[in-house]
């Protein structure tokens, strides 16, 4: 305390005192930190160790007067500004002083003894094995085994394949299977090779994909390839038929930086429908080939910091552009190329947030939002949950027969709904949740158990609607008319229900063995329509 002394001394030759200092051996280079102005500052210095120095008395400082030195006070060395933070890579072990010669070894000697005791031979009688730098072989890329997994879950093993479908009004729900995946990497984790299988229940179909990653250089690419068959009955009879699907994949990423990166995905897709052969009118029966292209542009942005299973901070969105073209080509005899049978062009976006919230708890936003244009269109369905397990279908939504959709795909998250409670070439969607591992507040230490560190309540809201056209209103709304078939009349009723449809309710999250459950309690309000709905499902976030 200056206050309670008489005199103080320096401790530097500074114009302040040095409370810490860092200083590497045979470098001209320190760190120093000093207090200034309320407020601790960092410096870097390059002090010349062999010159000689005189305390520096600070304005602050009291001392007697034959303590005051006689020569002239020393100007202050000169130190540039605070640091800017730099990535070093450093051994923790310092460089011995001395270094023994092999020779003269304790624990060479060992090992050599050893070595000569393996191999029956004396000590004195070793040869010496010289080194011949034509013999020298670069280091070999080597891969080991990251990750094996077995598993059941519903996730949609390859992007792009909600993007296509049948003709018909329900979606192809993703079934829930026995997936088997492994992940290779080398040992630089340059490359990346990932390969799965996954088949349905009652074991009529399959799922096969393989992925390769090189991350070689800041661009980065993908290579993948996916197939999946699908057998299944027609009606009430004994006919069957059988779905192909082929999806190869490029994909090249280049990033601005940490956070932001822009991608590049072509893809070829070939679906073939064809009756398994039981007669002669089965064998006889036309065959279906659809062939399409596409190229897709995205901008993504991703900050986020995963603070736990399903709880993050920061924020990430992505916006896309994607063009799908239909072609058609036959080789043989009956050769023909048509080079476009309809084109689609698909613009979207999807922005998340989570903001923390007492200090562990999570409020986690999202917004999204789609539109295509073109001779073929996509129907968006919306309704329901991601990942659920016991998916079903509004039957009682409308499709307009007059627009050409070739494609269709179902847009979560609306909790309180079936599938279909709006559908359209367009949607928007936003959600709230509120996400508190309540039990985290409960415990003064941290939990070391994931099944009651990932226990989680949460509090939702959901808001969204999909219609046909650019803009929403109630004239191109699914659900704003209706019409009443009589023998002699059709009776258009116009209903009063909004374009908008959302719900609230409550939740829970669970980490059962290894698989991430969310369960849903939600009351949806569609106009005068209310419901309730329990969803299951899989698979983290929303």
């Amino acid at each position: 305390d200056l206050n309670s002394r008489k005199s103080a001394y320096a401790n530097s030759n500074y114009e302040r005192n040095i409370i810490n200092h860092e200083a590497v051996k045979n470098s001209s280079v320190s760190i120093i930190q000093a207090y200034n102005k309320g407020a601790y500052e960092t410096y870097l210095s390059s002090p010349n160790w062999n010159a000689s120095s005189s305390l520096y008395y600070t304005p602050t400082s009291t001392v007697k007067e034959s303590e005051q030195p006689k020569k002239k006070q020393p100007e202050p060395e000169v130190i540039t500004g605070p640091t800017k933070p730099v990535v070093l890579f450093q051994s923790k072990f310092p460089d011995p002083e001395v270094i023994e010669p092999l020779e003269t070894n304790a624990k060479y000697k060992i090992f050599k003894k050893s070595y000569a005791e393996s191999f029956d031979q004396d000590e004195g009688n070793q040869k010496v094995i010289e080194f011949v730098s034509a013999r020298a072989v670069a280091s070999r890329r080597q891969f080991k085994l990251e990750e094996f997994v077995t598993r059941v879950d519903n996730e949609v093993l390859f992007e792009g394949l909600e993007s296509y479908a049948d003709e018909e009004n329900e979606t192809e729900v993703q079934e829930v299977g026995l997936l088997f995946k492994g992940i290779a990497k080398d040992i630089f984790e340059d490359f990346k090779i990932e390969m799965g299988v996954r088949l349905p229940p009652d074991l009529k179909g399959s799922e096969f994909f393989a992925v390769l990653d090189d991350r070689r250089k800041r661009i980065d690419r993908r290579y993948a390839i996916y197939r999946k068959q699908r057998t299944m009955d027609v009606g009430f009879t004994d006919d069957r038929i059988k779905d192909v699907t082929w999806i190869g994949l490029h994909r090249v990423s280049y990033p601005f930086d940490s956070y932001r990166s822009v991608r590049a995905t072509g893809q070829i897709r070939v679906d073939q429908t064809f009756a398994l052969h039981r007669d002669s009118p089965s064998r006889n029966a036309e065959r279906l080939n659809e062939k399409a292209a596409s190229i897709k542009l995205e901008y993504v942005y991703d900050n986020t910091l995963d603070i736990d299973l399903n709880l993050h901070h920061g924020t990430k969105y992505k916006a896309y552009a994607e063009f799908i073209n239909r072609f058609d080509i036959e080789l043989g005899n009956n050769y023909r190329f048509d080079a476009t049978r309809g084109s689609t062009l698909v613009l979207g976006f999807d922005a998340r947030h989570y903001q923390p919230i007492l200090r562990k708890s999570i409020l986690a936003l999202r917004t999204a939002g789609g539109t295509s244009f073109g001779s073929d269109k996509i129907l968006y369905f919306i309704g329901g949950t991601d990942g659920w397990i016991t998916p079903k279908f509004d039957e009682n939504t409308p499709v307009p027969a007059e627009t050409n959709f070739v494609y269709k795909t179902v847009a979560p998250n609306l909790r309180g709904f079936n599938h279909n409670v709006r559908n359209g070439q367009s949607f928007f969607l936003a959600s709230a949740e509120m996400r508190i591992p309540f039990l985290k507040y409960l415990s003064k230490r941290e939990l070391k158990s994931k099944l009651l560190r990932n226990l989680q309540v949460v509090g939702f809201f959901d808001f969204g609607s999909a219609w046909h056209g650019f803009v929403p209103n109630r004239d191109n709304s699914p659900v704003s008319q209706t019409t009443i078939s009589a023998p002699r009349v059709d009776i258009l009723l116009d209903l009063d229900r909004s374009v908008f449809a959302y719900s609230y309710g409550v939740g829970a999250r669970l980490s059962l063995l290894g698989y991430f459950i969310r369960g849903d309690f939600a009351r949806g309000i569609d106009g005068d329509v209310r419901t309730r709905r329990v969803h299951i499902s899989l698979g983290t976030d929303f």
